[in-house]
């Protein structure tokens, strides 16, 4: 069985893909490991699958941020000082 041990897309420096985005998968198995290279139309693919996931994770994570703000505004500048 295949396991993913890491995915790395970066915007490349130099090279044929300058600019583009592109990476490497490591994959490991019981026969060794490898490394497969991602050129940049299967990286663009792979982001337009994770990008949904990484909307949804912002909003809630400014959601909570948000709230925690609310909170403290509520709670008063006494709780706001006692934090700093």
């Amino acid at each position: 069985m295949n396991r993913i041990e890491s995915l790395h897309l970066t915007r490349s420096e130099y090279g044929i893909n300058k600019g583009k985005l592109a990476g490497n998968l490591s994959v490991e198995n019981t026969y060794g490991k490898m490394e497969i290279t991602i050129d940049p139309e299967k990286a663009l693919a792979i982001l337009a699958i994770l990008a949904p996931a990484l909307v949804a994770t912002a909003q809630q994570t400014a959601q909570l941020m948000t709230d925690e703000i609310t909170e403290q505004a509520k709670a008063g500048p006494a709780l706001i000082e006692q934090d700093a």
